[in-house]
C-alpha cells in the first residue's frame, strides 16, 4: 500500500512538471511503473498542436518587446499570458492612461484574438503574495491532474492576488464546472475566472 502512494506521488510530480512546462504539444505521455499490486499506467494528452504553441510563444514575444520598446516603464509590473490567441493581462500601472495605451499595442500584435486586460490602476504585488499565488497555481494544477473527468493538460491556470484565472480549451460544460467547482475550494483562493473556451467551437472559430 505505501509504495502504491509513492509510485503514485511520483507519476503525479512528473506529469506537474509536463503541465507547468507549457511545452506539451499533440503527442502522449504514457508512464508504466511496476508495484506490488500490478502495472500502473498514466495517459495524459493536450488538444493543442505544434503551430499554436508557436503562435502564441510569438505573440508574446512580440507584446513583450513592443511593451519595452515603447511602454519600458509603464509596463514593469505587467504580465501577459497567452493561450490560443487570447491575450490576458494583468498587473498595476501608474494610470488609466497606461491601461488603455498596453491593450491598444496588444491588439497590433498579428494573431491576437481576444484580449482580456485586467490590468488596475495603482497597486502593488508583494514579493509575499507573489509566493501565495505561485503556490495557489500548483495547487490547482495538482487537482486538474488528480479530478477524474478533467483533462488537465488543456487548462492553463493563472494565479493574481489570489484570482485564479483558466484559459485552454474544454471539452464540455461539465469537465469545466468540475474543474472550476475543484479550484474554489482550495486554499487562499478568492475568486477563479474562467476565459476556457469550448474546444469544438474554439476548433470552428480556427477554421474560418
Amino acid at each position: 500500500m505505501l509504495r502504491m502512494r509513492f509510485i503514485s506521488r511520483i507519476i503525479l510530480h512528473i506529469s506537474l512538471c509536463f503541465c507547468l512546462s507549457g511545452c506539451w504539444l499533440a503527442t502522449s505521455l504514457i508512464i508504466l511503473c511496476g508495484g506490488a499490486m500490478g502495472t500502473v499506467s498514466y495517459l495524459v494528452y493536450r488538444d493543442k498542436n505544434v503551430g499554436d504553441s508557436i503562435t502564441d510563444t510569438r505573440i508574446k514575444l512580440e507584446i513583450l518587446a513592443m511593451f519595452r520598446d515603447k511602454y519600458k516603464k509603464e509596463s514593469r509590473c505587467v504580465y501577459v499570458y497567452v493561450n490560443n490567441g487570447l491575450v490576458l493581462l494583468l498587473g498595476y500601472v501608474e494610470s488609466k492612461k497606461d491601461v488603455g495605451a498596453l491593450e491598444s499595442c496588444v491588439w497590433k500584435i498579428r494573431g491576437v484574438r481576444i484580449v482580456k486586460n485586467h490590468i488596475e490602476e495603482g497597486g502593488h504585488l508583494g514579493v509575499v503574495q507573489s509566493g501565495i499565488d505561485c503556490e495557489t497555481t500548483y495547487m490547482c494544477k495538482s487537482a486538474g491532474i488528480t479530478t477524474k473527468g478533467v483533462k488537465s493538460v488543456n487548462f492553463k491556470i493563472v494565479t493574481f492576488n489570489n484570482v485564479v484565472y483558466i484559459l485552454g480549451l474544454y471539452r464540455n460544460n461539465k469537465e469545466l464546472q468540475t474543474m472550476v467547482n475543484y479550484i474554489k475550494r482550495i486554499k487562499n483562493v478568492k475568486l477563479v475566472i474562467s476565459y476556457a473556451e469550448r474546444l469544438d467551437k474554439a476548433l470552428n472559430s480556427c477554421a474560418k
